[in-house]
């Protein structure tokens, strides 16, 4: 009778235990770029230097980097002013969105592009975007703490050119 008794007791102690789950990090938000990096030429794996997000001036004629640091006088020097970089990806529940990005240069408006987000097999998310071509993949990967969303753009037309994008969320 004590055997029963006591494994009568074990399986109410195990049935009224309660598991206590951890919430699985997803997408979901509003993500702020906060760097980017262009991988070397036909290699996405190492080797990605870093681009400044920040404006800067552009001289085309020399590429000097003593250029100067505002808009005006870089335009007196026949140099072209590149605008901050600003980059918002937001994620819905329904894993679609959109990715903003301002403009880079004076004559352009910004873009905006819708996204969808399907689960990858291997770990992460495929990034289907509007009008991307065939030759375009686009990876999404979370930090293990999902606090960092990790967008890695690999274009293959021959070659490999590969950028990494990093966000924080919002």
């Amino acid at each position: 009778m004590r055997k029963y008794l006591l494994l009568i007791f074990l399986t109410a102690f195990w049935a009224c235990e309660e598991d206590e789950k951890v919430p699985e990090a997803t997408p979901e938000g509003t993500w702020n770029l906060v760097s980017r990096c262009e991988y070397d030429y036909g290699d996405c794996t190492v080797n990605c230097t870093e681009e400044k997000l920040e404006a800067y001036c552009n001289m085309e004629d020399d590429n000097s980097s003593t250029a100067p640091d505002n808009e005006e006088d870089c335009n007196n020097l026949n140099g072209y002013w590149v605008k901050e970089l600003i980059c918002v990806l937001t994620v819905n529940t329904d894993m679609t969105g959109t990715l903003e990005q301002s403009a880079r240069y004076d004559s352009d408006e910004g873009d905006s592009t819708n996204i969808t987000l399907v689960v990858n097999p291997s770990g992460g998310y495929l990034v289907a975007a509007d009008g991307q071509s065939a030759d375009v993949e686009v990876f999404l990967t979370l930090s293990d703490n999902g606090e960092s969303l990790y967008l890695q753009i690999i274009v293959e037309d021959g070659g490999d050119d590969c950028r990494l994008y990093t966000f924080a969320k919002q």
